[in-house]
């Protein structure tokens, strides 16, 4: 009887012990569709500097001047999901005009990429630059649904040339 008295009692007492460790908020698991659990989430709002040569005279777009554009959706190059993004075509008509065009791009480690007028202008492909999580402008072309293209793209871009 004392046996079935003290079990009672333990049982009773683990029972009612109370957890230490304070409940963590809901938040993602990484296993929601088009999580990454090994990236962290964009910041919103990560400054933009990117130096524009127009002509040889060089002006710096900020955040501000990209809030004029429309941004696009597009799907990000290593197939994270949609992305926001900004056809470079759009950037420049409406930063400088309709009749300049992007010539060269350089980005992070001396990269450079030149643009020629028949790729500038092809409407089966569009130039698109987005902002990463990291905050790092990238480059690449996609086609007409958004997807992005086997070419090559610009990692760190931090200077656009522009001409007429």
């Amino acid at each position: 009887m004392r046996l079935r008295v003290l079990f009672v009692v333990l049982t009773l007492l683990g029972g009612c012990k109370k957890d230490k460790t304070p409940a963590s908020p809901a938040g993602p698991t990484g296993k929601e569709k088009g999580a990454r659990g090994d990236k962290p989430a964009m910041q919103a709002g990560l400054p933009i500097s990117l130096a524009a040569s127009v002509d040889g005279k060089t002006v710096t777009w900020t955040r501000a001047d990209f809030a004029k554009v429309k941004p696009i959706q597009i799907s990000g190059d290593s197939g994270e999901g949609q992305r926001d993004g900004w056809s470079l075509r759009d950037v420049v008509t409406t930063l400088v005009d309709a009749k300049a065009a992007v010539t060269e791009l350089s980005g992070e480690g001396g990269g450079k990429m030149t643009i020629d007028a028949a790729s500038w202008k092809d409407s089966g492909k569009q130039p698109i630059l987005r902002q990463n999580r990291r905050g790092i402008l990238k480059f690449y072309w996609v086609d007409a649904q958004g997807r992005p293209l086997e070419e090559d793209g610009l990692r760190g871009v931090r200077e656009i040339k522009i001409s007429h």
